[in-house]
């Protein structure tokens, strides 16, 4: 503690306005490490939404899969190698949710300058005139989203490929 600050806090002892003086360091500490509960909450909400995203993901590879297995079959019963037909799947997957990722980007860019255009218009007050969306932020969602589509697109197209011809035949047919 510095001099001044137990000066002013010696000042005021026993007084109806005690204080408290800390440095702006240690406030600032304070307060983040107040902070640091609701950071640790809003982590864990971000990967339980990422969760339930690559399971709904995985749903759809997985019906999309299903839908196709005739398709799959005949690919498999031309001659198509079972890790053609994996790939083919997987990058089908990864393209289309990177594409939905993408999109994703671009609605956050047009809200975000919508809202800033919004707030700018009403006088330019409060903190939603500063929001931004940061260039890292949307790279990291873009390689989320690839990633979203490798995971969900891995176990139906593995399942499809390693199925046996006939057996699929039959299934289909």
């Amino acid at each position: 503690m510095t001099p001044l600050i137990a000066r002013i806090d010696e000042t005021f002892r026993n007084s109806e306005a005690e204080t408290a003086s800390e440095t702006e360091k240690a406030f600032f500490s304070n307060m983040m490490s107040s902070a640091q509960g609701y950071v640790t909450i809003l982590l864990i909400v971000a990967g339980v939404v990422t969760l339930c995203i690559v399971f709904i993901a995985a749903n759809t590879a997985s019906m999309s899969v299903r839908e196709r297995m005739g398709e799959l079959a005949i690919m498999k019963a031309l001659g198509f190698r079972w890790r053609t037909l994996f790939a083919t799947l997987v990058v089908e997957a990864a393209l289309l949710s990177t594409l939905a990722g993408a999109a994703g980007v671009l609605l956050s860019i047009g809200a975000t300058n919508a809202l800033r255009s919004i707030t700018a218009g009403a006088g330019g007050a409060g903190p939603m005139n500063a929001f931004f969306v940061s260039n890292a932020v949307l790279v990291q969602t873009l390689f989320i989203a690839f990633f979203i589509g490798i995971v969900s697109g891995a176990f139906p197209a593995f399942g499809a490929s390693r199925k046996p011809v006939a057996q699929t035949l039959r299934e289909v047919f």
